[in-house]
């Protein structure tokens, strides 16, 4: 897949998340679980999501931090397991990726590549994604926008 590159100012933004830390293998049995708990805590207080579903990574060796929720208009107050997030300003790259959650990866690696072409350096600890579509889209069809922030 060809993905198309941008450089972006993304403004900080409010989430409501709850937060869980895990595996490569593991992540696709959390995710659903994770946005559950999220989107019921929203009905359950009449907050309407100010933005698409979003996972916020926080990179260690083996595992790692994943931030699961929506922006918000406000922020929450912490209700275990959701809490307020302040997804912070960055300078990233961004694209969209379509296709099956599993070649992810690609995009990630069309970004690095990016990257070093302009000469610039991404930031190895955080990422989020942006699930402009569901699950329940055709995996063939399913888009993903991946902003990668470039390092300090």
């Amino acid at each position: 897949m060809k993905y198309q590159i941008t450089e972006r100012n993304e403004p900080e933004r409010h989430l409501a998340v709850t937060r869980f830390t895990t595996t490569v293998a593991e992540i696709s049995t959390r995710m659903g679980a994770a946005f559950a708990t999220v989107f019921g805590y929203l009905a359950e207080h009449g907050i309407d999501p100010a933005g698409a579903p979003t996972a916020y990574y926080v990179m260690g060796e083996d595992t790692f931090e994943v931030r699961v929720g929506c922006e918000v208009r406000d922020p929450v107050k912490p209700d275990d397991p959701i809490e307020p997030f302040v997804l912070p300003a960055a300078v990233t790259l961004s694209t969209v990726h379509v296709g099956p959650y599993d070649d992810l990866p690609n995009a990630y690696d069309a970004l690095g590549t990016r990257a070093g072409e302009l000469g610039l350096t991404l930031d190895p600890m955080h990422m989020w994604e942006e699930y402009l579509t569901g699950p329940e889209v055709p995996p063939n069809s399913q888009r993903t926008e991946i902003h990668w922030p470039l390092a300090a």
